[in-house]
Formats: structure tokens, C-alpha cells, sequence
């Protein structure tokens, strides 16, 4: 609970609503206190005062935007691979099945198709677009 409280302190000192000396007082009971817990000299004590629901909120907010954040950046991934599949004449089952393993693995998809898999890269530019036939 004391972590807790630590941290509820520390989001106040960013939003302005508690001096930043409070943050670093708590910081310091937590620590000494984990130090004494891991030391077997005292256990954890809980903390009285609960936090505010607005520092809840925040809280809950932030992880619902990296939730969010994230899930767009695995879908980028995930629909890159299917188009570029479906780009090389691939079945729609494999394409997918691909799409899938992006997805999960988006973070190490992003580099290996910027440097590898780019489908313009080393393709000449298309300059037959129409205009004039002569005999």
C-alpha cells in the first residue's frame, strides 16, 4: 500500500497538486521500509489514507491508451503484412496467417519490412501511363 501511496504522491507533485519534497519524504519512508521488510526487521505497513479517485482515473486512463496505442500499432503491423502478401499473389489463408504472426510480433516487424520487404524499393517507375501511340 505503500507504493501505492508513493506513487499517488508522485502524480500529484506532476499535476501540481503536492509539493515535490513530499514525493522524495515518501520516497524515502518507502525505501528504508522496504529495506527493513527485506531485512527482517519490520513488516509492511498499510497505509490509512486512501487516494483520491481522480489519481484512480489517471491511472486507469493511461493504461486504456496504451491498450489502445498498442492495439493500432499490432493493426499497422498486421495489415502491412496482409496487403504485401496479397501484393505477391499469396492466398488470402496464408496472407492472414501471416498478418497473425505480425500482429504479435509487430515490434520486429516494422524494421524487417522497411529494410527487406518494401515493394517499391528497386522497382522502376511505371513511365508508360498513357499518351500517343505512333505507327
Amino acid at each position: 500500500m505503500q507504493a501505492y501511496t508513493y506513487i499517488s504522491n508522485l502524480t500529484g507533485a506532476i499535476l501540481g497538486k503536492k509539493h515535490l519534497s513530499n514525493v522524495y519524504d515518501g520516497f524515502k519512508s518507502y525505501s528504508s521500509d522496504v529495506l527493513d521488510a527485506i531485512q527482517g526487521k519490520e513488516h509492511f505497513v498499510e497505509a490509512s489514507n486512501p487516494s483520491s479517485g481522480l489519481e484512480i482515473g489517471g491511472l486507469l486512463l493511461y493504461i486504456l491508451l496504451i491498450i489502445v496505442f498498442g492495439v493500432a500499432y499490432s493493426y499497422g503491423a498486421a495489415r502491412l503484412s496482409y496487403c504485401y502478401n496479397i501484393y505477391l499473389g499469396e492466398s488470402s489463408g496464408t496472407a492472414s496467417l501471416w498478418a497473425v504472426f505480425a500482429f504479435i510480433f509487430a515490434g520486429y516487424y516494422y524494421p524487417i519490412h522497411g529494410i527487406f520487404l518494401t515493394p517499391t524499393c528497386g522497382v522502376p517507375k511505371n513511365t508508360q501511363l498513357g499518351g500517343r501511340r505512333y505507327k
